[in-house]
C-alpha cells in the first residue's frame, strides 16, 4: 500500500541491505560456531595504527589538567560516496588521522594527502557535516586542552573529489573558529528555517574550584556557558554559510561544565531540544525549544533527579513506545572498596540540602536510564529506572550508545570506560592538600612528582568496556564477557556501524594510550548467531539545505511490534555515529509500515509494505 507519497520521496535513498536479509543467503561466510558476537580486528588486518598516545609532563598531566584523560571522539560516514563507512579519529597530543574504509574491515591511511593538520591542537569532539550542501561530508573539530591552548576549533570542508579526497579549513570564513573550551559541536536545525545551525557544548578549566557551592548562573556570563550558532544563510562571495552566534537571545546562557550532549524532541512537538550533560556541581540542562527561535531550560520540570558529574549521553527509544528516552553516564564503581575510596562519595546531607537551596537538582553519583513516561495531564515525565534496568554502576563511564547489536528488534547498550589514573581516589585528593598546607609556595614540579608516584601504587582504572543486552521489557543483561568485550581498555570516544555492510553493526573505539579498536561484529557470519536476525539499513538524503536529512524521525512496524527513532547522529560521548540507520527485526519477515517524517515538519508520509527475501 502507498499512500500519499510526496516528491520528497524521490529524495529518500532506502538502502535495504538484501531488502531485510537473514544469514541464510549464500554469499555469507559459513562456518563454525564463533566464541563471541564480537571480535576485536588486529591492527595488521584493519590497518589502523593510530592511537591517542598521552605523554605526562610537569605541566600536562592530571593533577593540573582534570580533562587531561578524558581522550577525544570519532566519527563515522561516507567521505568519499563509495557506499562504505571511513572513519576520522580525534587525537590530543598526537595528530587526529582519517581512515577510509576498502572494504573487508580494512582502512587505508589519507591523513597527510586529506590537508588534515592538527597538531599543536588538542582535539576533542569530532563531527562530521555536509555544511555546503554540495553532497560530500565535511569535518568539524572541537579544540580544547590545557590553560594557555589554542581553542579554535577547526572546520574542514571537502574537495568532493572522490579519486583525490582532501580538505581545507575554513572554520573563520563560516564564523565557526570559536575559542572556548569546546567538548562536541551538534548540528541541527532549531528554528525549522530549512538549514543546519550549530550547538556547542563548553567547559572551562579557568574556574579553579569547580564543585564550590555557588548559585547557578543564567545570564550567559560565565566562560562555562555553551553557544548556539545560527545559519544565517549563504555569503555570495564564499558560497558559503554563515553562522552567528545567538545564544543570549535565543535563552542559552545556563554556566555548566558540559561533556555530553543529545538532541531530540523530547515532547513531541515537533521541534528539537537539547539535553546537556555537564560535569561536577553544575546541573544537567533540558532546553525545551519555544519554537520562536528561543529555549526554556526545564530540566525539573522533566526529570526528579539527575546524575551528578555526567559525562556522555544518549537519547533512544530503548523500550519501543514510541518516546524517546535518556541515558547519562556518572562515575559510581560496581565494588565497595572502590565505591568508599571516590572522593564524592562524600558528599554528606548538609550539602546535599544546600545544593537544593542554591537551585541544583537533586543529583546522585551513578549512571541514570530516564523512562519517558510520556504526557499526562499535558505534561512530559521521566522516570529515572537505572538501578532496576542494571545498567547504573559501570565506574569511570565515557561513552553511552544505544543500538541493536543482535538485529532482534531491541537497542542494547554499550558503554566505554576506563581512566589511567584514579584522581578521585580520596588518598590523592587528601594528600594533595596535606602537601600544599605543609609546603607553601611549593613548586608545581615537586609537587606533580610526589602525587604521581603515590597515584602509580594505587594503579589505574582499565577494565573492559560494558555490553549490556535489551530483553525486551526494562531489564538489560551484561553480556560484556560473553560477546567478546573481555580486553580491559581506556575507551572514551565510541560510534557504532555496518563497516563491512553485512547486516550487523560494528563498533570502532577511540582508546587513550592503545591503538583504537575496530570489535567486528559477527552476528551475521555465524549459522548459529544469525538465526532470525533480519534487518532494514537506510541512508536519507534530505533537500538542499539538509543533504543529510537530520533530525527526520522514522517509525517502523513489523508484525505488531514499533520501532521509532530520531535522527540526529552526534552520539554518546564526543562522538558521532554513522549517519545510515540501521533497524532489526529478529523473525521478523515482513514490514508493515515505513513512515517518515522530515525535519521540516511537512506531513509527507510514506508508508510501504515491504517484503523479505531470503
Amino acid at each position: 500500500m502507498v499512500k500519499t507519497i510526496c516528491f520528497r520521496l524521490l529524495i529518500l535513498l532506502i538502502f535495504v541491505s538484501a531488502i531485510l536479509s537473514s544469514c541464510s543467503h549464500q554469499d555469507k561466510k559459513k562456518g563454525s560456531i564463533q566464541e563471541s558476537q564480537f571480535h576485536a580486528v588486529p591492527s595488521e588486518q584493519s590497518g589502523i595504527t593510530f592511537a591517542n598516545q598521552l605523554t605526562e609532563t610537569d605541566s600536562a598531566n592530571a593533577i593540573f589538567y582534570e580533562y587531561y584523560y578524558n581522550g577525544a571522539g570519532l566519527a563515522l560516514g561516507d567521505l568519499n560516496n563509495d557506499g562504505l563507512s571511513d572513519i576520522v579519529f580525534g587525537a590530543n597530543m598526537t595528530e587526529s588521522r582519517v581512515y577510509l574504509n576498502k572494504g573487508m574491515l580494512a582502512f587505508s591511511d589519507i591523513t597527510e594527502q586529506s590537508g588534515i593538520n592538527t597538531s599543536g591542537k588538542w582535539i576533542t569532539g569530532v563531527s562530521l557535516v555536509d555544511i555546503n550542501h554540495d553532497g560530500w561530508l565535511d569535518i568539524y573539530l572541537c579544540a580544547a586542552g590545557n590553560i594557555g591552548y589554542n581553542y579554535h576549533n577547526l572546520l574542514y570542508i571537502s574537495n568532493g573529489n572522490k579519486e583525490n579526497l582532501a580538505f581545507t579549513e575554513c572554520a573563520a570564513a563560516v564564523g565557526l573558529d570559536d575559542n572556548g573550551y569546546s567538548c562536541q559541536a551538534e548540528f541541527f536545525d532549531y528554528d525549522r528555517d530549512g538549514d543546519l545551525d550549530m550547538y556547542l557544548v563548553t567547559a572551562a578549566l579557568t574556574i579553579p574550584n569547580k564543585n564550590a557551592l555557588r548559585a547557578r548562573k543564567n545570564d550567559g556570563s560565565m566562560i562555562n556557558t555553551d553557544r548556539l550558532y545560527r545559519n544565517d544563510g549563504i555569503n555570495p562571495s564564499t558560497k558559503l554559510p554563515v553562522f552567528r552566534n545567538v545564544s543570549r537571545e535565543a535563552g542559552i546562557t545556563w554556566d555548566g561544565f558540559g561533556l555530553g550532549v543529545s538532541i531530540c524532541d523530547i515532547n513531541k512537538d515537533g521541534w528539537p531540544d537539547i539535553y546537556v550533560g555537564n560535569d561536577y556541581i553544575s546541573n544537567d540542562l533540558l532546553y525545551i525549544n519555544q519554537k520562536n527561535g528561543t529555549f526554556l531550560e526545564m530540566i525539573k520540570n522533566y526529570t526528579s533527579h539527575i546524575s551528578n558529574s555526567t559525562m556522555g549521553v544518549d537519547i533512544a527509544d530503548f523500550n519501543n513506545d514510541g518516546l524517546v528516552d535518556i541515558f547519562s553516564l556518572d562515575m559510581q564503581p560496581e565494588d565497595y572498596y572502590r565505591k568508599r575510596t571516590m572522593a564524592m562519595t562524600m558528599r554528606d546531607y548538609k550539602r546535599h540540602l544546600a545544593e537544593l537551596e542554591a537551585g541544583y537538582s537533586p543529583q546522585y553519583i551513578r549512571n541514570m536510564l530516564q523512562l519517558n513516561n510520556g504526557e499526562i495531564e499535558g505534561r512530559v515525565t521521566f522516570s529515572e529506572i537505572g538501578q532496576l534496568a542494571g545498567v547504573y554502576e559501570t565506574d569511570w563511564s565515557w561513552a553511552p550508545l544505544f543500538a541493536d547489536f543482535d538485529n532482534d528488534g531491541n537497542k542494547d547498550l554499550f558503554i566505554g570506560n576506563g581512566i589511567p589514573h584514579d584522581v578521585t581516589n580520596m588518598d590523592i585528593s587528601e594528600l594533595w592538600m596535606k602537601t600544599i598546607r605543609e609546603n607553601k609556595g611549593i613548586q608545581f614540579s615537586v609537587l606533580y612528582k610526589l602525587l604521581k608516584n603515590e597515584m602509580n601504587k594505587i594503579g589505574n582504572i582499565k577494565k573492559p568496556n560494558v555490553m549490556f543486552r535489551n530483553t525486551g521489557g526494562m531489564i538489560f543483561d551484561d553480556k560484556t564477557i560473553e560477546w567478546g568485550f573481555e580486553m580491559p581498555l581506556y575507551s572514551t570516544g565510541a560510534a557504532f556501524s555496518d563497516l563491512d555492510n553485512d547486516g550487523d553493526l560494528d563498533l570502532v573505539l577511540n582508546n587513550v594510550n592503545d591503538y583504537a579498536s575496530v570489535y567486528e561484529n559477527r552476528l551475521l557470519t555465524s549459522d548459529s548467531l544469525s538465526r532470525n536476525s533480519h534487518f532494514l539499513s537506510i541512508k536519507l538524503k534530505g533537500d538542499s539545505l539538509n543533504t543529510g536529512g537530520i533530525g527526520t524521525k522514522i517509525t517502523v512496524w513489523s508484525g505488531g511490534k514499533m520501532q521509532y527513532y530520531e535522527h540526529f547522529p552526534i552520539r554518546g560521548f564526543q562522538s558521532m555515529i554513522d549517519p545510515q540507520i540501521h533497524f532489526g527485526f529478529g523473525q521478523q519477515s515482513i514490514i508493515d509500515t515505513l513512515y517518515i517524517w522530515w525535519p521540516d515538519g511537512k506531513k509527507n508520509i510514506c508508508i510501504i509494505r515491504i517484503a523479505i527475501r531470503k
